[in-house]
């Protein structure tokens, strides 16, 4: 029995209570194993930082409780639009992160981001509420991840999501580096 409990304590302190997906903690192990491999395999990885624009006008105008159906539509669509051994995780509020591992150039980077793009754009009514939401992201390609860390890619990812949301919102910067 306190196994089991165990065992259900440790999922549960993983994941995102809401969404199912992995939470910052999970997704920073996952990660860190996604960048030792690639550096042990001489490839690429990833990261994809996303935030939901006016995503506190759904929350302000409609309840938390269409936010939470905004919240996990988004999660599906990222989860239904990675490689099966990709990373999606839901960070905090309405922000997503992403781990990718073996993309060689910015090319596929650019087509996903614009994808989820308009996948979530395309997002304006749940449960018969009209919502009006996009998405800012930033995204950093590591050609030589043994010279940068998870967390640095998290960072820089961040502050290229925020330079996207500064020029208008609903866009995508990447970076190879």
């Amino acid at each position: 029995m306190i196994d089991t409990l165990n065992k259900v304590l440790k999922v549960a302190s993983y994941t995102d209570s809401l969404t199912g997906l992995a939470n910052r903690s999970l997704f920073n192990k996952l990660s860190d194993n996604v960048r030792n491999l690639a550096i042990r395999n001489k490839t690429c990885v990833a990261v994809m930082f996303i935030d939901l624009d006016n995503f506190k006008q759904v929350n302000d105008l409609h309840g938390h409780h269409i936010g939470d159906l905004v919240l996990c539509k988004v999660s599906a669509m990222c989860n239904h639009n990675i490689r099966k051994n990709d990373i999606v995780a839901r960070i905090g509020g309405d922000e997503f992160a992403l781990c990718f591992y073996g993309v060689d150039n910015l090319d596929y980077l650019k087509e996903l981001s614009d994808k989820l793009q308009n996948l979530i754009c395309s997002l304006n009514s749940v449960n018969g509420h009209k919502i009006n939401i996009s998405a800012s992201m930033g995204v950093v390609n590591a050609v030589e991840p043994k010279n940068i860390s998870i967390e640095e890619m998290l960072h820089q990812a961040d502050e290229l999501m925020y330079q996207a949301k500064n020029t208008g919102k609903g866009k995508a910067l990447l970076q190879q580096c």
